[in-house]
């Protein structure tokens, strides 16, 4: 359980950079 939620928080800081990376190139 503790693994999962582990990954599940590593996998939406990593969307949350990917979204943020994102946006700063359309800029």
């Amino acid at each position: 359980m503790k693994l999962t939620t582990h990954h599940l928080r590593t996998g939406a800081a990593l969307l949350l950079a990917g979204i943020l990376l994102a946006g700063c190139d359309q800029s």
